[in-house]
């Protein structure tokens, strides 16, 4: 089977993640998505995640009810951290040879991939799924690298913008599941901050 790994902190997972995985599977020949929750990722701060046991159940809570071959991965929590994707890639290409493992990520995780250990062979034996972000220009990416362009509807929001905005107040119901506004809301009451909208 060929699956796409759809790689996050999910904090939290929104409606744009699950728009890009489903777009995947409707347009693109991956059989099946793995969303690869990361404890945490090294090019980012750990400073603000939502514990990881209440990332996890709220991710596997937003897939349950999706009719499409999406779940949750936790192999990341079982590795060492910090979570480097290729110790990842080599994980589960161990423990299921029978699969084609592909990653999805976005152009501007794209543009820095330069960055990440081992990117050389990343970029060698998996495919890789790009899909387009505010200021990045993917197709010019997807071509340098050697990677599949998905001509996507662009997610012009990001976790951190969320999350962001939440602690100002500001309405996001429009990207969060009505059960994940309400859980981090109540997060952001008990620590104190500015998050009076609901």
């Amino acid at each position: 089977m060929k699956i796409g790994l759809f790689f996050g902190s999910f904090n939290p997972v929104h409606k744009g993640h699950l728009g890009v995985a489903q777009y995947c599977l409707q347009h693109t020949d991956l059989q099946a998505i793995w969303m690869v929750m990361s404890p945490h990722n090294p090019h980012k701060k750990a400073d603000d995640l939502m514990p990881q046991n209440l990332r996890w159940a709220r991710l596997q809570a937003a897939l349950q009810d999706i009719a499409l071959p999406i779940e949750a991965c936790d192999v990341e929590l079982q590795l060492p951290t910090p979570s480097y994707t290729i110790t990842t890639l080599q994980a589960l290409s161990t423990a299921y040879p029978q699969h084609q493992f592909c990653i999805i990520m976005g152009a501007d995780n794209l543009a820095g991939i330069d960055k990440w250990k081992n990117s050389e062979q990343i970029l060698q034996q998996y495919p890789i799924f790009v899909y387009p972000r505010v200021g990045f220009d993917a197709a010019r990416l997807c071509e340098q690298y050697h990677a599949h362009f998905l001509d996507a509807p662009r997610i012009d929001i990001s976790a951190t913008q969320i999350r962001e905005a939440l602690k100002a107040g500001q309405d996001m119901s429009q990207w969060l599941l009505a059960f994940i506004l309400v859980v981090w809301i109540n997060l952001c009451n008990r620590l104190s901050l500015c998050c009076t909208y609901l």
